[in-house]
């Protein structure tokens, strides 16, 4: 099937499901109300018309009927977000249009718990699936306005299901085009009888694939009865409540169970739905029960043509002081239970794929039999319910805590766990991603699905005409041309900088060219030291001492400003932390601590690395460039003012003088907005990896070198390139790289000298080239 076909194809889905696009309205919690000029109304029309221009032949796909398109393709798709403009924050649907005019349904929503550390809850967002080498920057389309004639995803209380079995069949069920896609399993608790509390005391999903009548998941009873769908729990909680020490199970229900709180938020429209819960862990060796933890989980659902994408969330709070989660991979952690048929059945036609293979059928591993079995990024079961072969791929978020231990069995249940502390005041966070795909698939499309996860490419809005890349600027930076036809500067065997790496910044100062650049012995987890090499003319260079500059600090990724006598270096400390140093001579440095970056609503940003800080003052303004695992350029401001002190109220540095001695201390760093301003897969040489090494004010604007990677697995391949920008904020990089993948160069930043201009890369090893003019 052809891109053309299969944009139609979707398009074609999306007519039937978009349909139904007045979901808010049937919801009695959040619900989602289109608007009048971009909603509901205009997207039957587009649709139409989309799919008529595209492939008038092409037939629908996925649960809408028909033809469905090829697996590949479905593979390709990946979810998307923004942070939706003031002028669609109300709406509940809007179509976004790519770089290429492709146009993509998009649904308006609240924030997930995902977006908690990075947005307020009041924050709407635009979710939108597309196939991942659909680029941006995006824009809002607006479209003419029919009637929708009805609904097809919807959340749907039937009585009948009510007045089923227990936890046999009682829920809230999500439907799409009138069949199940996940089914919420939580009657209220009854201990009445044994069989009763058996049926009640575990909040859980099963789910529901296309091709067969039942979930693919398990419910009560059957083998093993506490396992059921999607599932969470630990089976050795240790904790004090009411002056009572005991060790409680959650996974088994003994001593302890679940009870549904509230449904807080329940929505559904044409990309997913979404459904958030509270739910109360009971301990039960306390008179009364009590809570001892309060849990707030999520659910994502995006069907994705004949897949189904869930993202699994939870948030547990301590309600009884320090609480101890521990257990063992068979029954604790977040564990996915197939349904019964696999146990009776099947089960010697399940096997398993991991990072290191694919498994033969029959075959499982368990951690601690299998040490090795930990911390893997994802994890597939592929088995058979009713004749159908289904692969149930589990993904793991990077930020979830280790170290995870992971089981799997041949009957149908596979997981991981983990052991942790859950102190009061500090909750607990994971989140999991499920990706369930009829047949069978192979291990790079897992990486694949593992990477869209981890480290989502950031997106970008856009404006109708993107701004172009001045002619005179690029005409003068691809003018660059080698002045050494060999390394100018490189690693001192058997020496503390036996290597180089990553960013190092070179200096035009008091005549001479001073080189600030990270040194190590070669092994990529020692500790990386900061040191200063000399040069008279920028070719040849010599070491300012034998020693790193400052012996015990991880200090890499450097950049060195010099402003009003003093000298600033902001680099990268252990776990890609950025950090800030002064300096009266550029030699002895004091150390001002880690970066304090804070959102746009003063709340500080999430935790993880904020890599490659480069520093940009305009007047009074500082400006700080930093990115985020290399997947994207986020930027932060501080204001200087040289008559007050320091604090957090004032953002302000000390008052300036040459004295180093005096304190002094690092700015309040605030985004100036929550994403990114530069992000990924803009250009084909850009697909992975993109950081900032150094601004540049040009004539009417602003020029950002970076270098960047479409590699997706090491040893990455790195290009230099560069984005223009009139504000600081809305950047547009060159169509093709300044240096090609065969070259292999990273770090690249421009110098002014009197010798002319030079532009330097700094990895692994110091290269030069000359400009033919000044590039202002």
């Amino acid at each position: 099937m052809t891109r053309k076909d299969l944009l139609a194809a979707m398009a074609r889905f999306w007519l039937l499901v978009l349909i139904g696009c007045w979901f808010g309205l049937h919801s009695p919690v959040n619900r989602v109300v289109c608007g009048n000029e971009l909603g509901c109304h205009d997207l039957a029309a587009k649709v139409t018309e989309v799919a008529s221009e595209l492939a008038p032949e092409t037939a629908p796909v996925g649960d809408a009927g028909g033809k469905s398109m090829s697996r590949q393709s479905v593979n390709d798709w990946v979810v998307r977000r923004l942070p939706a403009p003031p002028e669609v924050a109300s709406l509940g649907v809007v179509w976004l249009k790519s770089a290429a005019g492709e146009v993509y349904p998009a649904q308006v929503g609240t924030a997930w718990l995902s977006d908690q550390e990075n947005t307020s809850a009041a924050a709407r967002w635009v979710t939108w699936i597309a196939p991942r080498d659909a680029a941006g920057p995006w824009t809002i389309a607006t479209v003419e306005a029919p009637q929708p004639p009805g609904q097809i995803l919807e959340w749907v209380e039937a009585e009948a299901l009510q007045k089923t079995t227990r936890a046999g069949d009682v829920g809230i069920e999500l439907r799409l085009n009138q069949r199940p896609v996940v089914r919420l399993m939580a009657d209220n608790y009854d201990d009445s009888s044994a069989e009763a509390r058996d049926e009640t005391y575990k909040v859980f999903h099963q789910v529901w694939m296309p091709s067969v009548e039942g979930p693919i998941t398990k419910g009560a009873g059957g083998l093993f009865p506490h396992h059921r769908g999607l599932f969470v729990g630990w089976n050795r909680i240790g904790l004090t409540q009411d002056q009572v020490t005991a060790e409680v199970d959650t996974w088994h229900a003994k001593k302890a169970h679940q009870e549904l709180v509230s449904e807080q938020v329940r929505e559904a429209g044409p990309v997913y739905a979404r459904q958030v819960l509270v739910v109360n862990w009971i301990n039960e060796t306390i008179q009364p029960p009590a809570p001892f933890i309060r849990e707030t989980r999520e659910l994502l659902i995006f069907p994705i043509g004949d897949q189904r994408l869930l993202q699994f969330s939870t948030r547990l709070e301590s309600l009884a002081g320090e609480i101890t989660l521990a257990g063992d991979p068979q029954h604790a952690g977040f564990q996915f239970r197939a349904a019964q048929h696999v146990a009776d059945i099947s089960k010697d036609q399940t096997y398993y794929l991991r990072p290191d293979g694919i498994d033969r059928p029959g075959s499982f591993r368990n951690w601690p039999d299998n040490q090795s079995h930990v911390n893997l990024p994802f994890h597939a079961m592929s088995f058979v319910v009713e004749g159908k072969r289904f692969t149930c791929t589990r993904l793991e978020h990077p930020d979830n805590p280790g170290e995870a231990r992971f089981s799997e069995r041949d009957y149908g249940r596979f997981g991981s766990y983990f052991e942790h502390r859950l102190l009061p005041q500090q909750p607990l966070q994971v989140q999991y991603q499920l990706r369930i795909v009829p047949d069978e698939t192979d291990l790079k499309t897992l990486e694949t699905w593992y990477q869209d996860f981890a480290t989502p490419a950031p997106q970008q809005w856009g404006s109708a005409q993107e701004e172009s890349f001045p002619l005179g600027v690029e005409q003068i930076l691809r003018s660059i041309h080698p002045l050494s036809e060999e390394p100018v500067f490189r690693g001192e065997p058997q020496a503390w900088d036996e290597a180089i790496r990553e960013r190092g910044w070179i200096l035009h100062d008091e005549g001479q060219f001073k080189l600030w650049y990270t040194g190590y012995d070669g092994q990529r987890t020692s500790i990386k030291r900061v040191g200063l090499a000399i040069s008279t003319d920028g070719l040849t260079w010599q070491r300012s001492s034998k020693a790193p500059l400052i012996p015990d600090q991880w200090v890499e990724d450097v950049m060195v400003t010099r402003h009003q006598g003093i000298y600033w270096m902001f680099a990268e400390g252990q776990n890609d932390i950025a950090h800030g140093f002064c300096s009266a001579d550029g030699v002895t440095w004091k150390q001002l601590g880690a970066l304090d970056i804070r959102q746009t609503d003063g709340q500080p940003i999430a935790s993880g690395p904020r890599g490659t800080p480069t520093l940009f003052i305009d007047g009074n303004d500082w400006y700080l460039f930093y990115e985020r695992r290399d997947a994207g350029i986020w930027l932060a401001k501080a204001q200087w003012d040289p008559d007050q002190s320091n604090t957090d109220e004032s953002n302000s540095f000390q008052s300036e003088t040459v004295d180093i001695n005096q304190p002094r201390s690092l700015p309040l760093w605030q985004n100036v907005q929550d994403q990114p301003i530069i992000g990924l897969q803009d250009r084909d040489y850009d697909q992975s990896m993109i950081a900032v090494n150094q601004v540049v004010p040009v004539a009417n604007g602003f020029v950002a070198l970076f270098h960047s990677s479409s590699d997706h697995a090491a040893p990455r391949r790195w290009v230099c390139s560069a984005a223009f920008s009139r504000d600081l904020l809305h950047w547009v990089k060159l169509e093709q790289p300044l240096t090609n993948v065969e070259q292999n160069l990273s770090s690249g930043i421009m110098v002014a000298s009197p010798l002319g201009w030079r532009f330097f890369t700094t990895h692994d090893q110091v290269r030069v080239f000359g400009l033919k003019e000044a590039i202002q």
